[in-house]
């Protein structure tokens, strides 16, 4: 019931257009603001190279989205993401991945050659959204290669969902929540990356398990 309040104050503020002209405000996580701390490792580790996130449909752009509980889809007028989300996504998600994975070193995709034992990372994100029940929702499928002499292997994909109450009313505590999931699913993934252990003989490699 609070969530379902505070999000229809967020709708309210949204679609007021009368008495003064409402001031377009801008949104952006703060982890991929946070300076990355140098480590010491770095030279030993192989690399993780993370591809732009790729959004579809109706977030697929620099207005926040919000879904109603008519299953109509808002897109605010005056409330946006300091940059498309696809890039917020990326650069919090390689920021978060820099100080969690242990044996691969993050790098933005085409920044350098990917070389045999190096990991790529592909995720599609097909919803980020306000959600007049759940807060902030945020949905997709995220796509693990590695690099086997000349070829990338797919080693796992897994899709996920995520959703998190707003703390308060207004798109700023939106944002919030939304940065808050996607850490979350970006904790989940270094799991996952930290439980890769391959063997190889030849182009052929056993790969465990991953819960």
């Amino acid at each position: 019931m609070r969530t379902f309040i505070i999000f229809t104050c967020l709708i309210l503020l949204s679609a007021c257009t009368t008495g003064a002209v409402e001031q377009v405000k801008y949104y952006d996580f703060s982890i991929q603001n946070e300076a990355l701390k140098f480590r010491e490792d770095s030279k030993n580790k192989q690399y993780l190279h993370i591809n732009m996130v790729e959004i579809e449909g109706a977030a697929d752009q620099q207005a926040i989205v919000q879904v109603l509980s008519n299953n109509r889809i808002n897109i605010a007028n005056y409330h946006f993401w300091s940059q498309h989300p696809k890039h917020t996504l990326s650069k919090s998600l390689q920021a978060s991945l820099y100080s969690k994975l242990e044996n691969y070193m993050p790098v933005p995709v085409n920044k350098k050659n990917i070389e045999p034992g190096d990991l790529v990372l592909d995720i599609v994100v097909n919803q980020i959204s306000g959600h007049y029940k759940s807060g902030s929702i945020i949905s997709g499928q995220w796509f693990i290669y590695k690099k086997i002499e000349t070829q990338l292997k797919l080693l796992d994909t897994d899709i996920f969902l995520n959703t998190t109450p707003l703390d308060e009313s207004g798109f700023g505590a939106l944002i919030k929540a939304h940065e808050k999931g996607w850490l979350e699913i970006s904790r989940s993934l270094s799991e996952k990356i930290n439980q890769i252990n391959l063997v190889f003989e030849g182009i052929n490699y056993l790969c465990p398990v991953l819960d």
